[in-house]
């Protein structure tokens, strides 16, 4: 839900100053309740909007919630939203194609190493063993090559936080806000009981 200026008025004079520091347009802010304390950017330095968790208002010390608000604000700046969301969804695209390239390839394969197998007057054993070593060595490189794209956008949404979590020292002066923040944000957010060592 969007959060109105009249329900905190305070909290958009800090947003503003520190977008004006960020030379950026103010974003609009919204909270929402979350499976986990937690903040969200979308958009760009224009049309940005920052998505905040219900259970921040409580858990924050107002320092440590202007840390996590120049944080998000230094993604909105870079954009960072939309690239995150154009990488996964190349990700994903790829994957698909892979799919249908290497479904044919698959097959194709399977029948060259079968058919081989049969010219050269092997066994039924044989001739299965050769036609799972293909369909193998062809999933194989499906598996390598989205394993090597997740990598890479994985390394770059990392260095895009840790780009954020600079900005965010930079412009408040306080990085021991931000570290605080984070760290409180992690103690609330992992799971506890009998069963904390199950949950991911």
């Amino acid at each position: 839900q969007e959060l109105s200026r009249e329900r905190a008025p305070e909290l958009y004079r800090r947003v503003e100053e520190l977008s004006t520091t960020l030379g950026i347009e103010p974003p609009t802010l919204c909270v929402a309740r979350m499976d986990a304390p937690n903040a969200m950017a979308l958009g760009g330095p224009s049309d940005g909007v920052v998505v905040l968790d219900t259970s921040l208002f409580r858990l924050l010390s107002v320092r440590e919630f202007d840390a996590i608000i120049a944080h998000e604000l230094a993604h909105v700046k870079n954009r960072d939203g939309l690239v995150s969301t154009l990488g996964a969804t190349l990700v994903s695209t790829v994957a698909g194609l892979l799919g249908l390239v290497l479904l044919p390839a698959m097959l194709l394969a399977a029948g060259t190493a079968r058919g081989l197998a049969l010219v050269r007057g092997q066994g039924g054993a044989d001739v299965k063993r050769a036609t799972v070593r293909a369909r193998q060595a062809v999933g194989g490189l499906a598996v390598v090559l989205l394993f090597t794209l997740t990598l890479a956008l994985r390394a770059y949404s990392r260095r895009r936080e840790l780009a954020a979590d600079d900005t965010a020292a930079a412009v408040t002066g306080d990085p021991g806000a931000l570290a605080s923040a984070l760290s409180r944000i992690q103690r609330a957010a992992a799971a506890t009981g009998p069963l904390s060592s199950l949950y991911i």
